[in-house]
């Protein structure tokens, strides 16, 4: 929550309040009208958008947020279309930052984030006993997980 609360971009959902009782914690997000990415794509004939509106509509503005996101240090870990919220207007706005880390404060030496989405040098290291040595050897950067799961997820 302490990186999502300092996020400000258009398409990247508001984080408005937190609060935790004895049952669990509570986001309160952007209102997102029509849920995500993931329902958002089966409700359409073929699964599908043209490629035009893709590129427009969804990749290009998913594509900033991740630039901004890294040029403030930050990795999502987990691009995946069911954290792609779609907000007031159809906007597309990048969510659940649970699994976020400041690369500047933190070493990125685990694989988090949905194994579908991952790179595959990812995928493998983290099916590996030893992935700190496979990082080193494999120059992960976890600024990269993010632009492959978004090059998966879109």
């Amino acid at each position: 929550m302490r990186i999502h609360s300092s996020l400000r971009h258009p398409n990247i959902v508001k984080l408005y309040a937190a609060f935790e009782d004895a049952v669990g914690v509570y986001l309160v997000l952007e209102y997102c009208p029509r849920g995500d990415w993931f329902q958002e794509m089966r409700c359409m004939p073929g699964g599908r958008l043209s490629e035009q509106k893709a590129a427009t509509e969804v990749v290009e503005p998913i594509l900033r947020a991740l630039q901004y996101l890294h040029s403030r240090g930050v990795c999502h870990r987990d691009v995946k279309p069911e954290n792609i919220l779609i907000g007031q207007g159809g906007v597309p706005l990048l969510a659940d930052f649970g699994l976020s880390i400041d690369v500047t404060a933190e070493r990125p030496c685990t694989r988090l984030g949905t194994l579908d989405y991952m790179c595959v040098r990812c995928a493998g290291a983290a099916r590996a006993r030893n992935t700190a040595r496979r990082s080193a050897r494999a120059g992960f950067s976890a600024t990269r997980t993010d632009w492959t799961a978004a090059a998966r997820t879109l």
